[in-house]
């Protein structure tokens, strides 16, 4: 996650989004689906304020880097990109983003906000899965206040989608539908589950 908070930094600094995909795989642990993320792999970014994709010339790149992230033996889990000052939350374009291209049951989207203190001295980070037609957060839960609901839902966030918002979950949360590994798991118990 540090190349990713890195790119996070420094796209706050000027003042736009960042992002980028998350490489590694979904294993089977004790019964439990875990998403086990191991790199972060970005190319340019064609970004805003408020917006962010991989502009039309860096697919090239991005897909050298992918090729020497996975080898074989790893996949694209999800994607993470940044909401530089504006919190950590899925926007209706995100939701779409989720669905269009991270389809997989168990694919995450993690958003990070650097302009806002998380656990530690890191930022604040948020995971969220696609649960049918709800986005779900992965981890620890949070009570999410009726004012945060109100503001998600004067963003459009809620009102543009018909998908209720539960509260997020955070990177390194140990509870949940589907923990998100950020520490190796110990390898000789873990199979991969094959989807």
């Amino acid at each position: 996650m540090d190349k990713a908070e890195a790119h996070a930094r420094a796209g706050s600094q000027a003042g736009v989004e960042t992002m980028g995909l998350l490489v590694g795989n979904f294993y089977k642990y004790r019964g439990r689906d875990w998403v086990l993320v191991e790199d972060y792999v970005t190319a340019e970014n064609k970004s805003s304020s408020v917006s962010v994709r991989f502009s039309e010339k860096s697919f090239g790149t991005l897909a050298q880097k992918l090729s020497g992230a996975i080898r074989g033996k790893k996949v694209v889990v999800g994607w993470l990109h940044s909401h530089p000052g504006l919190d950590c939350f899925l926007s209706y374009i995100d939701i779409d983003t989720q669905r269009k291209y991270f389809d997989h049951p168990l694919s995450i989207a993690a958003v990070v906000d650097p302009s806002r203190p998380g656990e530690g001295a890191g930022m604040k980070k948020r995971v969220y899965r696609l649960v049918g037609d709800e986005v779900d957060g992965v981890g620890r839960q949070q009570r999410a206040g009726e004012h945060r609901r109100r503001r998600l839902a004067a963003r459009g966030s809620l009102r543009r989608c018909a998908h209720r918002l539960q509260a997020p979950g955070e990177i390194d949360g140990d509870a949940g539908a589907v923990p998100l590994a950020t520490e190796l798991l110990p390898h000789d118990h873990v199979e991969p589950s094959g989807v």
